[in-house]
């Protein structure tokens, strides 16, 4: 099967789409808007994040932690789910209307004005090798209260033709690589021989990878944890949410056991396409005693086996990328980007500092997702995901 690439521009005219993001890392809701033909034309505009309090993070990870005690055939069937996941769905609905309020409000933009909004919901299940996911979220409330059309459900169609449901933001990476080498808008990668590779690195609470190179078919899947385990150990250890700037992790130091012992789990030698679920490898580090480590030494640990994960990702990959270009909440971590340059030993950038989208990029994307929604163009394919061809995805609620 040949392999797919975004489509060109095409001659229509680009919408107004606004973007929302509400990640594994549970830190709170990036809006974004986005100018778009859902082709090759994009035209990125103002963005804001609103973090969510304690008590939301809360509510958020019972509802993560019922989920996984479900019987698998339960989670999809709204009547048989626990109060918590009801109340998870009812939160991020109302968290995320009042976002997207603030957020028109404080631009001077009018729900008229806005072709679509690009929900995705908040995952509280993943697990695609048995065909199930979950992103919660009332798309239907959410458009009869902003008199916006919503799309939201993203990853269901994928998951039930047997793809991983994720990473879904591949072809927002090329389309916007692209873009950006149309544009001229790309310094670091100037005058540099195109056959040369780069990878755009995702870190959220998982972290994922998107291998571009002209001409040569995308390469995506997910590499291990980002911020995740880092940030429920400074919950843990700390009460705090996550590790600013990575300071506790510069200060501690790495027991290298535990990461060589992590790095060998059977996950990392699967070969793509792969995806995960942010509890994941949580029971897996259940057993290293963590308890015993000091709150930097824990940091440094975790730190370095999310840098671990992406260094044994590139075994996956057909050759060595001259650049990775961070984007997510990990590009602000300082040591782990340093542990990045150490593993990788090529250039490692963070996105904000060569003017890309760093924070908002996965809000970006879903506005761009949902105007190919609207389309019926593909949002995953075999490369991306591992579905069995080029598939659309979404699902549309009109708001009368």
């Amino acid at each position: 099967m040949a392999s797919y690439s975004v489509e060109r521009s095409s001659n229509e005219m680009p919408v107004t789409a606004i973007g929302l993001m509400s990640g594994t890392s549970l830190d709170g809701i990036d809006v974004a808007l986005l100018r778009t033909d859902g082709l090759g034309n994009i035209e990125p505009g103002a963005w804001f994040s609103v973090p969510y309090k304690a008590s939301d993070r809360q509510v958020l990870r019972k509802a993560i932690s019922d989920a996984t005690q479900m019987n698998l055939m339960s989670i999809l069937q709204r009547a048989e789910w626990p109060t918590s996941i009801h109340d998870a769905e009812q939160l991020i609905t109302d968290c995320h209307i009042d976002a997207v309020k603030k957020f028109l409000t404080d631009n001077e933009i009018s729900s008229e004005d806005v072709t679509v909004l690009g929900f995705h919901g908040q995952t509280i299940f993943h697990r695609p090798e048995d065909r199930i996911t979950l992103q919660v979220g009332d798309g239907c409330r959410m458009a009869s209260e902003l008199g916006i059309d919503v799309v939201n459900d993203f990853r269901s169609q994928d998951v039930l033709a047997g793809g991983q449901g994720a990473p879904l933001a591949p072809l927002y990476h090329q389309a916007f690589f692209n873009s950006m080498k149309k544009k001229g808008t790309t310094p670091v990668f100037q005058n540099e021989d195109t056959k040369l590779a780069i990878c755009i690195l995702n870190i959220g609470g998982v972290g994922n990878l998107t291998f571009i190179r002209d001409n040569q078919p995308l390469i995506a899947f997910d590499t291990g944890p980002g911020n995740a385990l880092i940030d429920d150990w400074m919950q843990l250890s700390k009460g705090e949410m996550f590790d600013k700037d990575g300071e506790a992790a510069a200060h501690g130091n790495v027991d290298h056991e535990v990461v060589e012992n992590f790095l060998k789990l059977p996950w990392f030698q699967r070969p793509p396409p792969k995806s995960l679920d942010r509890q994941q490898f949580g029971q897996d580090l259940a057993c290293v005693n963590l308890e015993t480590f000091s709150v930097n030494d824990g940091a440094a640990t975790l730190t370095s086996c999310t840098a671990g994960a992406v260094n044994a990702a590139t075994q996956h990959l057909p050759m060595k990328p001259s650049s990775w270009i961070v984007c997510g909440g990990g590009q602000h971590n300082r040591t782990l980007m340093d542990m990045l340059r150490q593993s990788l030993q090529t250039t490692v950038i963070a996105a904000k500092d060569i003017q890309w989208p760093g924070d908002e990029m996965e809000a970006q994307l879903f506005a761009w997702l949902a105007v190919r929604s609207l389309k019926q163009l593909p949002l995953s394919t075999p490369e991306t995901t591992g579905v069995p061809y080029p598939m659309t995805g979404g699902v549309l609620h009109r708001y009368s």
